[in-house]
């Protein structure tokens, strides 16, 4: 039976700034907005959102994060790769607050997954670490949204969430497992 790593973390409250384009802003109509959102400068997501203007179901289609970095060959042959990818659905709420502002809140629920590799060493004294994480998630959605006009929109939003990472781990020193 194979040794699995489990870790349990409850997330922190993390910050997302979200750029929507909304095709229609009535509320009787159907409404369909696409959005990018930034946590930093390395992870992105694409969102997708169809409802009405007090309702809509959220497709986070894509969350992504790439991370390498590799030492001098003259200090040491250390390098780091890190890949996230990730996708999600849930439902907002919205209300208006003033004509051009409105306050967004819901929940979603995800799952993510990770890989991560830690190569050190020189040659003949090396030692690579591999993990693989899959992570499923659920949050609270709390946001406001600035209406610029009928098609556009930019929002901040929070989502405080808890989340259950679990995976495997392998070690390889100098070629042995």
């Amino acid at each position: 039976m194979k040794k699995v790593s489990i870790k349990k973390n409850v997330l922190g409250v993390f910050f997302l700034m979200s750029l929507m384009t909304t095709v229609t802003a009535q509320e009787n109509e159907h409404q369909r907005e696409v959005g990018i959102a930034f946590s930093d400068l390395n992870s992105f997501e694409l969102i997708y959102k169809s409802g009405n203007a007090a309702s809509l179901w959220r497709y986070n289609l894509l969350t992504t994060n790439f991370f390498k970095a590799e030492s001098s060959p003259l200090e040491s042959n250390n390098s780091i790769t890190n890949i996230s990818l990730g996708a999600s659905i849930g439902k907002e709420y919205r209300e208006l607050i003033t004509k051009k502002l409105e306050y967004r809140f819901g929940v979603d629920a995800g799952l993510g997954f990770q890989y991560s590799k830690y190569r050190s060493g020189v040659n003949s004294n090396e030692s690579i670490n591999k993990t693989i994480t899959y992570t499923p998630n659920i949050n609270a959605i709390l946001g406001v949204n600035y209406l610029f006009n009928e098609h556009l929109a930019l929002g901040v939003e929070i989502l405080p969430g808890v989340s259950y990472g679990f995976g495997v781990a392998e070690s390889t020193n100098n070629g042995n497992t």
